[in-house]
């Protein structure tokens, strides 16, 4: 405050002189005793209740003019460092996609819509210069120096490079930055600080100085003006170190201290005797590390964009027939479309068991644009689930009671002529369907005391948190990354007849380990089934120019396959093929199969008209990218069903047919788009650049040997060595080829069309060393 006054209107210190005893009380130096919490972040408390001229005047001031100041009360102001950063948004940023110049990624171009700085006294210093500091264009870590413009500093920043290193096995760069002399590069006027310090004075409107950590590569002036202080390199250094290819920041720590200007100034009783330097206050780190699959950390906690959630219903077109035993024909309503929101949260992380738990949450919205003309306001015709499913729960549990519930049905449902509701959507779905229970009677109470207990809906999911979820993190093992461990406390559930199908088997569904086999697919947990679900390999695709391998799952064939006997009710009661029975996991006896029976036994098929099954728009479908483990798009679909038969204890369903009679089903898909499909699309277009590089430059070498190897053989074949005596006489063995071999080559050479050279074996021997020579040059 003191700094800010005597900068900007120093006429008016006596006044701040006179305020201060009013605005701080109980201070007797320059020096304050604050929680740590309200330095940085909460504020620290400015007495403005005095109602004398001095502290009316300072204290419109600082309402106006220094950033940081907030007020709860008009009359108590708190000021903090760091405050008025927490939670704000002070920038609009610009940057350069990299589409047409990949050496353009990231490179900043504006802020708050201006395109260059006015705070420098030069004007190469006001440009802006490198990228945001989070992405940087690919090969950039083999340049020996990267730019980065920080908004924070209102200024262009260099990084140098120092050495290889690696991070997490990885092969990176090293770079260091830190405070140049401004003297020499961007004074803002003629008074030039010491080297290492930036007045940020007219970038955040404070007097503030700042600099690397314990005045590290700063004027030794500073240093010995402080006692206290002991810089580091490694421990107080701006440091990031990049991905030598990709160009990704591997890890960083961007490192600053805070420090303000002290001097005597004979105006403020507590600061006529101070001495004058720069007087450190605090410095932070701001680190980052790119750990195995850190980058995709935030998309796993809370994925960015909604999910697509679509239900489709099957309308009954026939319901009085299907009363008199014939086959229900139904037709398709949908989609109803929702924007589904899904987050995990109250997560903790347990760094020595390498493990994350979380409850996820999940919240839905009517999305009218994709729902086209269809409202939530649609009436439908479906099979009454709780009708059905009371009686179904009764009949298999307690058939003597059944009588009991004949008779509940006609009091809490209205005397309900068919077993089909007619129902708006959102009531069927979300908001719920009417039972009247305030009905008296016995069976009425008994009913609804049953459904009250054990009906569950989709209502629950809106909003709600049912489930406490453990996974493994995956950082000391890859491929542990995301396999579940824990549901709701519990290592193992308590379901299924068998220790094996009752294990936790792949992932929670959300997050994949990186290299997935493609002979052996991959499992998932689904916590709709309360069961694992092996997805297999199907085929190569692309996706947005990215490979990606297409894998399909469906639920099996318990009644055939031994590994899946375990989900039968009992080991002579199981489902027919592609019908998984929902009862142990959810409460109530609703069967799910593949949306239109897809995959499903063709007796089940037969008993249900109106339905068509496709693969492509029924299936389980995830397109992975099977080197870095991320679902590239992912299509999760599922049909509830209920099966009818005659009961002849209930008078809505003496008659009725024996059919497993599909009620809706639903599709849940996200597709892959935003940051990060672009920075995988990113990391894919530079791994095929390398591999044409590498292939060409193969077939290059390979071409460039065959033709060395090609004008070899030709002068092999061209040469003609002629002896003239025996190797007995070496020496004169020598000397006559030699004779022999110039005298040739004078031949050859004037008359241009000799076809033969005769050369000495030493004059041989001179040029096999030049062709070779030759060879490794090409």
């Amino acid at each position: 405050m003191v700094n800010f006054v005597a900068t900007k209107a120093p006429q008016f210190l006596s006044i701040l002189n006179t305020a201060l005893g009013f605005l701080f009380p109980d201070n007797e130096s320059i020096y304050l005793t604050a929680k740590v919490k309200d330095i940085l972040f909460d504020g620290m408390l400015i007495n403005c209740t005095a109602k004398d001229f001095s502290t009316m005047v300072v204290c419109k001031r600082l309402k106006s003019q220094i950033p940081g100041i907030n007020s709860d009360d008009e009359d108590i102001l708190k000021y903090s460092l760091l405050g008025n950063q927490n939670g704000t948004v002070p920038t609009r940023m610009k940057v350069l996609r990299g589409i047409k110049n990949s050496k353009d990624l990231g490179r900043l171009i504006a802020v708050d819509n201006v395109t260059k700085s006015t705070m420098w006294s030069k004007e190469e210093c006001n440009e802006f210069l490198g990228t945001d500091g989070w992405i940087f264009p690919p090969l950039s870590a083999n340049e020996r120096q990267i730019w980065i413009h920080s908004t924070t500093l209102c200024m262009n920043l260099h990084a140098d490079y120092v050495e290889k290193a690696t991070a997490n096995g990885i092969s990176v760069q090293k770079y260091y930055s830190d405070f140049e002399d401004l003297c020499e590069d961007c004074s803002i006027d003629e008074s030039c600080l010491p080297r290492g310090l930036i007045d940020l004075t007219e970038c955040v409107k404070v007097p503030l100085y700042i600099s690397l950590p314990h005045f590290l590569r700063s004027d030794e002036s500073l240093l010995r003006d402080v006692r206290g202080l002991q810089p580091d390199t490694e421990s107080h250094i701006t440091r990031i170190l990049l991905e030598g290819t990709l160009s990704l920041p591997m890890e960083a720590q961007i490192r600053a201290q805070f420090n303000f200007p002290i001097k005597p100034l004979k105006e403020i009783d507590t600061m006529q005797r101070v001495p004058q330097l720069i007087h450190p206050v605090l410095w932070i780190e701001l680190q980052t590390a790119l750990r195995k699959r850190n980058l995709m950390k935030k998309f796993y906690l809370k994925i960015p964009i909604p999910l697509d959630f679509r239900v489709y219903f099957f309308n009954i077109t026939n319901p009085s027939e299907v009363q008199e035993g014939q086959t229900p024909v139904v037709k398709e309503i949908g989609p109803y479309c929702y924007d589904a929101y899904k987050e995990k949260i109250d997560v903790l992380e347990n760094e020595g068991e390498d493990s994350l738990t979380y409850t996820p949450y999940e919240t839905y919205f009517f999305n009218q644009e994709r729902s086209g003309s269809l409202t939530g306001d649609d009436y439908v015709t479906v099979l009454h689930p709780l009708i059905v499913g009371i009686v179904n729960t009764v009949a298999r549990d307690s058939p003597p009671l059944l009588v009991i519930v004949n008779k509940a049905l006609k009091s809490i449902f209205h005397d309900p002529q068919d077993i089909y509701i007619r129902t708006k959507v959102r009531d069927f779905l979300f908001d719920g369907i009417t039972i009247n229970c305030n009905v008296q009677d016995f069976a009425a109470t008994a009913v609804c005391t049953q459904i009250k207990a054990q009906v569950p809906g989709l209502v629950e999911r809106n909003g709600t948190l049912p489930n406490r979820v453990k996974v493994f993190r995956g950082m000391k093992k890859s491929q542990e990354l995301g396999r579940l461990v824990e549901l709701n406390h519990d290592k193992v559930q308590k379901i299924w007849s068998t220790k094996k199908c009752n294990r936790f088997r792949g992932t929670d569904s959300w997050i994949f380990p990186p290299f997935i086999n493609k002979e052996l697919g991959f499992w998932v947990y689904s916590f709709d089934l309360c069961r694992n679900i092996h997805l297999l390999y199907v085929e190569d695709m692309t996706f947005h120019s990215v490979a990606v391998e297409k894998y399909y799952a469906d639920l099996g064939d318990m009644s055939t396959n031994p590994a899946e006997k375990c989900y039968c009710n009992t080991p002579k009661t199981c489902l027919p093929k592609g019908i998984m029975d929902l009862t142990k996991c959810m409460g109530v006896p609703i069967y799910a199969t593949l949306p239109h029976f897809l995959r499903v036994d063709e007796s089940v098929q037969k008993k249900v008209k109106g339905l068509n099954p496709v693969t492509d728009d029924h299936i389980v479908r995830i397109l992975m990218q099977p080197m870095l483990g991320v679902p590239m798009e992912a299509q999760k679909r599922m049909q509830f069903n209920l099966p009818i038969q005659p009961v002849k204890k209930i008078g809505l369903m003496k008659t009725l047919p024996e059919a497993l009679h599909p009620i809706f089903w639903i599709e849940e898909s996200v597709v892959l788009d935003g940051p990060l499909l672009k920075m995988i699309t990113m990391i894919f277009t530079a791994l095929k650049v390398f591999d044409i590089v590498k292939y060409v430059l193969l077939f290059v070498s390979l071409g460039g040997v065959g033709y060395g190897g090609y004008l070899r053989y030709k002068s092999r074949n061209g040469r003609k060595i002629t002896p003239t005596e025996k190797l007995s006489s070496a020496k004169s063995t020598k000397s006559k080829t030699f004779s022999s071999a110039k005298s040739t080559k004078s031949k050859t050479f004037s008359s241009g069309s000799t076809q033969t050279v005769n050369e000495s074996p030493k004059d041989n021997g001179g040029r096999k060393k030049l062709e070779d020579i030759n060879i490794l040059k090409f």
